[in-house]
């Protein structure tokens, strides 16, 4: 069984997710709006750098992901 890699998964997320949030800062006007989308890049960029970081994690968790022919 792999090791379970959090912290770095969590640390590398918020890098990925503060690169997004300020790429869109720039196109968004609202300041509410640029909240919510930071918001948003940052939870989707640290959830989906988890799952590719601990991809036998996350297919044991969902089995029926092992059917996608591109994983």
């Amino acid at each position: 069984m792999a090791e379970l890699l959090i912290l770095p998964a969590i640390y590398i997320g918020i890098l990925v997710g503060l690169y997004e949030a300020i790429l869109m800062h720039r196109d968004v006007m609202v300041p509410t709006h640029r909240f919510g989308h930071m918001l948003h890049a940052l939870i989707f960029a640290i959830v989906a750098v988890f799952a590719s970081m601990n991809v036998e994690y996350v297919l044991s968790l969902f089995p029926s992901l092992q059917n996608i022919m591109l994983i």
